[in-house]
């Protein structure tokens, strides 16, 4: 069985285990995808297709910089972040922008006592 699945995957190395085993049942030999799965996979064998490339980011995208990295946040007041929500309506969207402003930092952790402004 295993030669049978390595000659058929060394002719299509595009096959994963369910092609592999439709292709073997029409050259009649009873086979379940299963077990294809589990001999391929013991052969170290994976088909190749193309993957999905979802994390990458587009060359020409900029990266901004985090300028709060090195910040101590200790007091009221000393950092604020500004928020834009589109909202649906029945008519279309409305737009919604909040300015928050952060407060103070407990034992590392950064907690938001969050004043809204409607701006």
């Amino acid at each position: 069985m295993m030669k049978e699945i390595e000659r058929l995957f060394t002719k299509y190395p595009f096959f994963g285990s369910r092609q592999i085993a439709a292709y073997l049942r029409r050259e009649g030999i009873v086979v379940g995808r299963h077990r294809v799965r589990r001999l391929m996979a013991k052969m170290g064998l994976e088909a190749i297709y193309k993957r999905p490339r979802t994390s990458q980011p587009h060359p020409r995208h900029p990266v901004y910089p985090y300028l709060l990295r090195k910040v101590q946040i200790d007091r009221p007041n000393q950092v604020c972040c500004a928020d834009i929500t589109f909202v649906p309506v029945k008519i279309g969207f409305t737009q919604s922008e909040n300015v928050r402003k952060n407060f103070y930092v407990i034992f590392g952790h950064v907690k938001y006592l969050c004043e809204l402004v409607e701006v």
